[in-house]
């Protein structure tokens, strides 16, 4: 077993072409610039992949005239992200039942976690009729013209932009995404689903005829206004990055995910490669809110991210809800390259594209996150990279693919943290949390422990199983006060099944036993499932509700300065990060920080 790992192969392809479009490849012009992504540039993981639907016949020379036409071009370079454009399967008018066939092999053939499809005239009719029915899959659909036959219905919720003349179209989209809560502008009106957790799923209606919003013009509002809020994955069941998954297999609505928007959330995202004595060149990102540039000294939180196995760095800002939750509360945040890696590039959500699962290795053994997929650019200041403001590399070393950066480990990451106290005063020394995902999960369990004087709190997401020293190293480091306090949130449809808790010694129950032991709250030495089905243990408050939408056992346990852990368990979810988590972590972890002359843990009143 390896710890997650999901590799992106960057394709050199500028632009393709096929002669002729059949069922088993409708592609007759292709852009792809994913090559040309560096460390500068949002993870490549969450860039969006495009398929276009065409209005009629045409050659690769008019479909690349087509992507012209809707500014695609443009937008694919900026973002480093690529394009197909599809016709009819017979070269002449679309079939319902061949193109849909046809879709079907390209979703197989062309893995991604952020498929926007944008159709016109006729290929906005095809897709409004029968892709619209089977968009589980699909992160966003953009209709420019087109109709749609009478009687068609659909209850995929899709992300949708329409300009269209036929009022059916909409309203298609208004009823599947449960779209009932209305807004109006001048130029277009927004319908949004109302309940709790659904606000990504959303239609937006153009009032524009073609004079006063041309194709570009459409797209741009498409991108600003829906295409750039959210990508999409399937972690229900079952990890759609695995590369044995079968896109046409799992067919209920892939979950909806917020995209990062940095120059919304008013926080500024930098690449640091730099040189760091004594270890080399160290490469991490830094998510620093606007709010706090003025703040007083020793006042602002940090929080340090650590990703999965392979992952990219960058996956932690995209996947984990810790930007969304840094910028409401106003913390630093900080995602460091611990693990080395020889190229920028790697990472991303379920469907990156290339990649496979890894082998054996990781630190420590453990668990291989492989697949292929795509995500979304942000919208940054005049679109270019979609990184927002203050998106330059610092530091010396070059940034391009011949790069090497450094594995920082234990050591090298509290380095960094010394440098982050440095060059931010502002940063809370006494507020300093640890996070992670699957292997950075890991470190956060075991590196925490390490520096219990240093660190105020750890909150992990599907750490796969726990380290079985972490008991020997309780007894070397306890002393009296200084508790570390714990989060844990991991899924029940995990592949690598830390839940339900087993009796192994390298199961999470060992870190459980660990931290309540740190934290002078006697546990049982072994799980009775009986008492609890998931933890295996008697929580305090332990109950079935829920957490951002989804079932979750939770439950809590302390000693006599109050709540030390929290245990969440989602059922059902999959191995990667939860992003409605990360609000539930800080509002458990912003209650305590550490006194560094004593090392004992204060702990504030409940909020």
């Amino acid at each position: 077993m390896t710890f997650p790992a999901i590799i992106i192969l960057l394709s050199a392809s500028v632009a393709a072409v096929a002669a002729v479009p059949s069922v088993e490849d409708p592609v007759i012009y292709s852009e792809n610039r994913t090559s040309e992504s560096t460390i500068h540039d949002r993870d490549p993981g969450y860039k969006p992949m495009y398929l276009v639907y065409v209005d009629k016949e045409r050659t690769a020379d008019e479909a690349k005239k087509l992507v012209d036409e809707f500014g695609l071009s443009r937008h694919v370079q900026d973002y480093k992200t690529r394009v197909f454009v599809v016709g009819p399967s017979n070269g002449n008018a679309y079939d319902d039942k061949a193109d849909f066939t046809a879709y079907q092999n390209f979703l197989e053939s062309h893995r991604s976690s952020n498929l926007k499809i944008v159709a016109v005239g006729a290929g906005a009719t095809f897709v409004n009729n029968v892709i619209s029915k089977h968009a589980y899959a699909v992160a966003g659909i953009m209709t420019y013209g087109g109709s749609i036959a009478p009687g068609t219905s659909s209850n995929m919720p899709v992300p949708a932009y329409v300009h269209a003349t036929d009022p059916a179209v909409a309203k298609l989209y208004i009823t599947a995404n449960g779209a009932t809560a209305k807004a109006d502008d001048k130029t277009l009106t927004t319908y949004t689903n109302p309940a709790a957790y659904k606000g990504l799923q959303r239609v937006v209606v153009s009032k524009l005829a073609d004079a006063k919003e041309t194709p570009s013009q459409a797209f741009e509002n498409a991108w600003k206004t829906v295409f750039s809020h959210n990508y999409r994955l399937y972690m229900s069941e079952v990890e759609s990055y695995n590369p044995a998954f079968d896109p046409l297999k799992y067919t209920d609505p892939w979950e909806l995910e917020t995209y990062v928007m940095y120059d919304e959330l008013g926080m500024s995202y930098r690449a640091i490669a730099e040189d760091m004595p004594g270890y080399g060149m160290s490469l991490r990102y830094e998510y620093v809110p606007n709010a706090v540039l003025g703040a007083a000294p020793k006042s602002v939180p940090l929080v340090i991210m650590m990703h999965g196995n392979g992952n990219d760095p960058r996956t932690q800002g995209e996947s984990g809800g810790w930007p969304e939750v840094a910028a409401k509360n106003n913390i630093i945040l900080c995602s460091v390259e611990w693990q080395g890696r020889p190229t920028p590039g790697r990472g991303g959500p379920p469907g990156a594209p290339g990649g496979s699962g890894q082998g054996r290795g990781g630190a420590g053994g453990g668990v291989a996150q492989g697949g292929r997929g795509a995500g979304a650019p942000g919208r940054g200041a005049g679109g270019a990279s979609g990184q927002g403001r203050g998106a330059a590399v610092q530091g010396r070393g070059a940034t391009g693919p011949e790069q090497t950066y450094v594995a920082l480990g234990e050591k090298g990451t509290l380095a960094v943290l010394d440098l982050l106290l440095a060059k931010y005063p502002q940063i809370d020394p006494s507020r300093v949390y640890f996070t992670g995902l699957s292997a950075g999960a890991m470190n956060s369990l075991n590196w925490g422990m390490d520096n219990v004087g240093r660190i105020a709190g750890i909150g992990v997401s599907s750490a796969p199983f726990a380290a079985a020293t972490l008991l020997d190293v309780e007894r070397q480091v306890k002393a009296s006060g200084n508790y570390m306090p714990f989060y844990f949130v991991a899924g029940t449809h995990d592949q690598y099944k830390p839940l339900p808790v087993n009796t192994t010694d390298r199961s999470i129950y060992t870190a459980i036993r660990a931290y309540a032991a740190l934290d002078d709250i006697t546990v049982p030495d072994a799980p009775d499932m009986k008492v609890n089905e998931i933890f295996g243990l008697k929580l305090d408050g332990q109950a079935w509700g829920e957490l951002g939408g989804v079932r979750a056992m939770t439950g809590t346990l302390s000693n006599r300065q109050g709540v030390m852990i929290k245990l969440v368990g989602l059922d059902p979810y999959s191995h990667w990060n939860y992003k409605p988590a990360a609000a539930d972590i800080w509002a458990f972890l912003s209650r305590y920080r550490r006194d560094l002359a004593t090392g004992k843990l204060v702990v504030s009143a409940a909020k």
